[in-house]
C-alpha cells in the first residue's frame, strides 16, 4: 500500500482483514481484527487489538488471541460485556481472584479453524480487556461442520438471553442460537438460502435499527458474500430487513439489499454496548479478489473503513415506489476538524489545488441543484468530480473520479488507470450503480459527501443511502492534491466545501 491512511485504521505490520469483537467498554471503543503478524498475505490468523476514545485515534494493545498447541487458527467473531456475570467468569472465588467492574467484563466469542472442522469458543478478560484467557472447556459449540464460523453474539433484552448468529458458510444458512450463560447454547432457528449466494456466506451481524421519523424499529441481518459478488465477482455485503421475535428472523420482503456499492467493503460489523443506543459499524476496506496482491511499500496490508452510524429510512427507489433502506453516515468527523479552520469553497470548471497545509485526509461536501427542464433537454450530461496527484487532472493516469447523471441517477466511480504502476486482472478500475436525486417541484438535488484519504475514498450519496468505498493504488507516494469539479449546464451549487481532517495515523 503506497501510503498509510491518516484516519482509516491500519495494522502496525503484517496482513489484516475482518474487524472482530467490536465493543464499547468503560469509555473506550475496543477494536479487534483478523491479523497475520508474520506475513503479508492471509493466514496464521490471530486477533489483533486496539482501543480508542474517539473511534479514530487508536492505541495498539497486546495480541488478544493466538493459535494454541492444537494449531487451530483464530477466525472471526464478536465481543460482549457480561455485566451481570451470566458466564460466572468475573466473581471472586470462581474463575477470578477478584471481582471485575461490570462495565469491563469483556467476553470474546470466536471461531477456531482446523483443517476439517470449525468450532465456536470463548475467552474472557480479568483486567479490563488487556489480556484474555481461553475458556478451559472450549469449544462451547461444535456441530461437526467444516464451514461453521463467525459468531455474532448480543444480549436480547426481551428474551433475557444471549443470541448468537453464526453461518454454515457453504450451506448458505445463518443459524440462530440462545444461551443464558454464554457457555451452553441451544439452536433456535435458521435463515437461508436467500439473496446473493455467491460461493459462501460469511461474517453475519444482526442489529435492531430505528426508522427515521418514526418510533418504529426493524431488525437488519447483515451477511457478507465471497466470492461471487453481484457487484464485482469478488466480495460484497448484503442485508435483509425484518422482524425478530427472540427466536426467528422474518424478512419484511424478499429483497436482498447491497450495503456498499464500491469494490472495497466487506465483513461489516457493529459495536456492541454502544452508548445512547447508537449502532456504529466498521468494515474491512478490501476485496478477496485481489487483496493478497495489492502493492506494498510499507510493512502492512489492509485497512478499515471509517466508523459509520446506521439507521433505516424510507426513500424513493424510483418515481413510483418508496422503500426502506439503510442509511450510513460517517461518525464524528467534526471532531477531526482542525482548530479554527474554515471550510474552503469548491470552485467550478478549473483545476484547484488543496491548500498546502492540508497533508491529511479531507472531506468534500456539495449539494447540486438542477432544473428538471434542463435534465429533460440534456439527459446525458454528467456531474464529474475528479481528484488527481498532479495538476494535469483531465489527462492524468493517477486519478479518482466520481460521476453522476441526473436523468436516471446513474453513478460511477473510477479509480484511475493503474497500468503505470500495478495491473491485476481481478482489480476493476470502475464501479457503477444508481441512486435517484431528490425530486422537488421544479428541480433535482444531489448531495455528495466524500472522505478522501491516502489510498482510499469513501463516497456517501444522498445523505448516505448509497455508499461507494474504493481503495486505490498509485505508482508513487504522492497524495491526491488537485481536484476538478464540472456540473451539467444549468446546474448550480446549493452548498459546497472541503475541510481538512486531523491526522490520526497511529504508527507512521
Amino acid at each position: 500500500m503506497p501510503v498509510r491512511p491518516c484516519i482509516h485504521f491500519t495494522p502496525p505490520e503484517g496482513f489484516m482483514n475482518d474487524p472482530n469483537g467490536l465493543v464499547y467498554s468503560n469509555g473506550k471503543w475496543h477494536l479487534f481484527f483478523q491479523w497475520n503478524p508474520t506475513g503479508n498475505q492471509a493466514g496464521n490468523q490471530h486477533w489483533g487489538h486496539a482501543v480508542s476514545k474517539n473511534l479514530y485515534k487508536w492505541k495498539l494493545l497486546p495480541t488478544a488471541l493466538a493459535p494454541g498447541d492444537d494449531h487451530g487458527l483464530m477466525f472471526s467473531g464478536s465481543a460482549v460485556i457480561d455485566k451481570t456475570n451470566s458466564s460466572g467468569f468475573f466473581e471472586s472465588g470462581f474463575f477470578s481472584r477478584k471481582s471485575v467492574d461490570p462495565e469491563e467484563r469483556i467476553v470474546l466469542i470466536y471461531t477456531t479453524h482446523y483443517d476439517n472442522r470449525e468450532t465456536q469458543n470463548i475467552a474472557y478478560s480479568l483486567d479490563g480487556g488487556i489480556t484474555f484467557i481461553k475458556y478451559k472447556k472450549n469449544p462451547i459449540l461444535d456441530i461437526k461442520e467444516s464451514q461453521f464460523r463467525d459468531p455474532k453474539v448480543f444480549w436480547h433484552e426481551e428474551s433475557r438471553a444471549w443470541i448468537m448468529v453464526v453461518v454454515l458458510a457453504q450451506k448458505y444458512k445463518v443459524l440462530f442460537y440462545h444461551s443464558l450463560n454464554l457457555r451452553d447454547w441451544v439452536k433456535l432457528s435458521e435463515f437461508g438460502s436467500a439473496g446473493v449466494l455467491g460461493y459462501q456466506y460469511e461474517c453475519p451481524d444482526f442489529v435492531r435499527l430505528p426508522i427515521e421519523g418514526t418510533d418504529e424499529f426493524r431488525w437488519v441481518l447483515i451477511v457478507s458474500i465471497n466470492p461471487g459478488s453481484s457487484i464485482n465477482g469478488g466480495s460484497m455485503v448484503q442485508y435483509f430487513i425484518g422482524d425478530f421475535d427472540g427466536q426467528t428472523f422474518t424478512p419484511i420482503d424478499s429483497a436482498s439489499r447491497i450495503l456498499d456499492c464500491g469494490h472495497d467493503c466487506y465483513a461489516t460489523q457493529t459495536f456492541g454496548n454502544a452508548p445512547d443506543g447508537r449502532v456504529i459499524s466498521i468494515s474491512w476496506a478490501s476485496n478477496w479478489n485481489y487483496t493478497n496482491d495489492v502493492p506494498m511499500r510499507m510493512k502492512h496490508r489492509g485497512m478499515f473503513t471509517i466508523p459509520r452510524e446506521l439507521t433505516l429510512c424510507y426513500t424513493h427507489l424510483n418515481q413510483e415506489t418508496r422503500g426502506l433502506v439503510l442509511r450510513q453516515r460517517p461518525v464524528n468527523l467534526h471532531h477531526l476538524y482542525y482548530p479554527d479552520s474554515l471550510p474552503a469553497p469548491l470552485l467550478l470548471n478549473r483545476v484547484c489545488e488543496f491548500p498546502t497545509v492540508w497533508t491529511s485526509a479531507t472531506v468534500f461536501y456539495l449539494a447540486v441543484s438542477i432544473p428538471k427542464s434542463i435534465v429533460l433537454e440534456s439527459p446525458m450530461e454528467f456531474l464529474c468530480l475528479t481528484w488527481s496527484t498532479t495538476p494535469d487532472v483531465e489527462t492524468s493516469k493517477e486519478y479518482f473520479e466520481l460521476g453522476y447523471r441526473f436523468h436516471d441517477g446513474a453513478v460511477y466511480v473510477e479509480r484511475g488507470v493503474c497500468s503505470s504502476s500495478w495491473k491485476y486482472p481481478l482489480y476493476p478500475e470502475r464501479c457503477t450503480s444508481s441512486v435517484p436525486p431528490s425530486s422537488y417541484e421544479d428541480n433535482y438535488i444531489l448531495e455528495i459527501e466524500a472522505v478522501v484519504d491516502h489510498s482510499i475514498i469513501e463516497v456517501y450519496l444522498q445523505g448516505g443511502i448509497m455508499c461507494l468505498t474504493n481503495a486505490y493504488y498509485f505508482k508513487g507516494d504522492e497524495p491526491l492534491q488537485y481536484y476538478y469539479l464540472r456540473v451539467p449546464t444549468g446546474a448550480s451549487l446549493a452548498k459546497s466545501g472541503m475541510q481538512p481532517l486531523l491526522n490520526n495515523r497511529p504508527h507512521s
